[in-house]
């Protein structure tokens, strides 16, 4: 069997992400898996602990080569969230990619055999298309930093588990499941054809096999502080592996 591992929304560099930690505690997982997706908001530059927007950018580089250098039996896919889409990392990812053999980046979804990745933030609203997540995301672009203070103050509404519930009732799991479907259609018609698994991160809201209208939906969760983390397995049969992406 080819063996897989998703995970997603680690907001490394945030202040409120103990997603180092979480990481790291990966490590027997993937010394004996064959593909690891990160599966969008791996990084988090508009609230970065870092001086600014560059080096943030220099580092994350950094931190995916180091890992791909760790781990050279495994192709490492990098699947974009809103939080990590920005263009100076796009060029850093591909500079990178260009130079380290088995590490991929892919800006919407992955599709690996009977499997399919996507960050999910096609679901803020129902019906979006190309056009709409490009002007979604565009809100993550600036080069400004958000004020420490703010940080702080977020990190007090995640004490308070507000950032806990919310997600749970605006997002339940057949609207999500529905929207994520219907972005698909619209954006790569047919690509859903033979998949069995969709994973997506963007509510770190965790579950997984929820079926809905044929597929099974599975949610990592996520690597902040207060939340839940959920890392996946998958495996696939190695003979019927094909990979394609946006």
């Amino acid at each position: 069997m080819y063996r897989g591992l998703v995970l997603s929304d680690l907001h490394l560099y945030a202040r409120r992400t103990h997603g180092w930690h979480l990481f790291a505690s990966l490590h027997q997982h993937l010394r004996n898996c064959e593909l690891l997706v990160l599966n969008g908001d791996t990084f988090d530059f508009q609230w970065t602990v870092l001086p600014n927007l560059a080096e943030t950018v220099e580092a994350a580089a950094r931190w995916l080569k180091n890992v791909a250098q760790r781990y050279p039996h495994c192709q490492i896919a990098v699947v974009l969230g809103n939080h990590d889409s920005h263009p100076r990392f796009i060029n850093a990812l591909g500079e990178l990619a260009s130079t380290t053999p088995n590490l991929e980046w892919h800006e919407h979804h992955l599709r690996v055999a009977n499997a399919l990745f996507l960050h999910g933030d096609c679901i803020t609203r129902p019906g979006m298309g190309s056009y709409d997540l490009a002007l979604y995301r565009h809100r993550w672009h600036s080069d400004r930093i958000k004020p420490r203070n703010l940080a702080t103050a977020y990190g007090w509404v995640d004490r308070s588990g507000v950032s806990h519930v919310l997600p749970r009732l605006v997002y339940p799991r057949r609207k999500t499941a529905r929207r994520i479907l219907g972005h698909l259609d619209r954006v790569a018609p047919g690509v859903t054809a033979g998949v069995r698994d969709i994973y997506f991160g963007h509510t770190h809201t965790p579950f997984r096999d929820f079926y809905y209208r044929g597929f099974w939906f599975h949610n990592t969760g996520s690597g902040l502080h207060h939340r839940h983390f959920n890392v996946l397995h998958f495996h696939t049969d190695r003979s019927a592996v094909a990979t394609s992406a946006d």
